[in-house]
């Protein structure tokens, strides 16, 4: 998961509260890595894959059912095909247990031996894409797959409240939710979460933000409430003392993946629940 909340308070009276949800990966993704294949009818093909969002661990992800960040890119370029070929675009989705399928809409006539072409695909689960060039309606070559992974997509509401008077301590109580597709529902939304917190304070000002967050045993996750066959809810809450000091707070939060069993989220380990101290800006944890 991605979300991060950031908490500053300058005063003791809790005269300003900034609260910021923000995605901490950023960025254009780096250009598509494309590999070429050479067929037995000599027609030679690369095919790469991009989004919006800066690789993690060298895979190319979007983000589900969510607008322009479900959009990922494959590029393809052919050369030593004759007019009239056409390159189409194939689709094997999670969990690869099916031939890859032609994609609808989703090809090029060529006009020449050598042509570059993109298709944007949206995919809901782990997809692997491959690009084919047909002649008379047969395949004549296809290119190496690209694979496009989906993380879940989270929406958080959440609140700060400080007891008074003098504020000893702070509650920070929010829910989350979280949208996956409906073959993961079960596996997601029983999934335990783990949440990492950091806190800076200061008797005169605002102290910046922490630069490094610790696992946090003391807080409460609430059980997941079934909203839909594709959402469902968790609620949130830690409680931590500051005082009349200034404060600055960050909160994050994780499960970990299991893409190889959902075709959710990312391969691998990415040390959520693992780690007991992680950077504040760190980009992924699942």
């Amino acid at each position: 998961m991605f979300s991060s909340w950031s908490w500053r308070v300058l005063s003791a009276l809790l005269l300003a509260v900034a609260m910021t949800v923000a995605w901490l990966t950023s960025g254009v993704a780096p250009a598509a890595q494309a590999q070429a294949q050479q067929t037995a009818a000599g027609v030679v093909l690369s095919i790469g894959a991009e989004s919006s969002f800066a690789r993690v661990t060298g895979d190319v992800f979007v983000v589900y059912n969510d607008g322009q960040d479900s959009r990922a890119t494959i590029k393809a370029a052919v050369s030593g095909a004759a007019p009239g070929d056409v390159a189409a675009l194939y689709a094997r989705p999670f969990p690869f247990k099916r031939p890859a399928a032609r994609v609808a809409g989703q090809a090029i006539t060529l006009q020449g031996p050598s042509a570059a072409h993109s298709f944007v695909v949206r995919p809901a689960v782990a997809t692997r894409y491959t690009v084919r060039v047909l002649r008379g309606g047969q395949v004549i070559g296809g290119s190496a797959a690209r694979t496009v992974y989906v993380i879940a997509r989270d929406a958080v509401v959440g609140s700060m409240s400080c007891a008074a008077p003098g504020r000893p301590v702070c509650t920070v109580s929010f829910r989350v939710r979280v949208f996956v597709p409906a073959s993961a529902y079960k596996l997601e939304s029983g999934k335990a979460w783990y949440v990492y917190t950091g806190l800076r304070t200061s008797p005169t000002t605002e102290p910046p933000a922490p630069t490094s967050l610790t696992l946090n045993s003391g807080a409460t996750v609430g059980k997941p409430l079934r909203i839909s066959a594709t959402v469902f809810r968790r609620q949130i809450q830690v409680s931590f003392p500051v005082g009349n000091d200034g404060f600055s707070f960050k909160i994050n939060y994780c499960a970990r993946d299991t893409e190889g069993r959902d075709g959710v989220g990312l391969p691998g380990k990415h040390g959520c629940g693992t780690l007991k101290t992680i950077a504040a800006g760190r980009e992924y944890l699942g």
